[in-house]
């Protein structure tokens, strides 16, 4: 159930602002903000970074030539439409 801040007698939203989240959190029986993902749950974005952290990529002898076709790639990238 969703409930609006104009729904509420002002007595009642000004005690709602007032209240410490953890009491708010419990009256309303939501689980803790700081309880929600636990240590070990991690995104799959969270995992990727994590991994490429323990063990980067290595590109051994191609690193040199990676760095400058991608230079290269910026200094010369144009849209079709800019190709006027």
């Amino acid at each position: 159930m969703q409930v609006n801040r104009n729904d509420l007698t002002p007595a009642l939203a000004s005690k709602l602002e007032s209240m410490p989240l953890e009491e708010l959190e419990q009256l309303l029986g939501v689980q803790p903000a700081g309880k929600r993902a636990s240590s070990t749950e991690l995104s799959k974005w969270a995992k990727i970074v994590a991994r490429n952290k323990k063990n980067p990529i290595s590109l051994g002898n191609y690193t040199e030539t990676d760095r400058q076709h991608r230079k290269d790639f910026r200094e010369n990238f144009q849209f079709i439409h800019d190709q006027e």
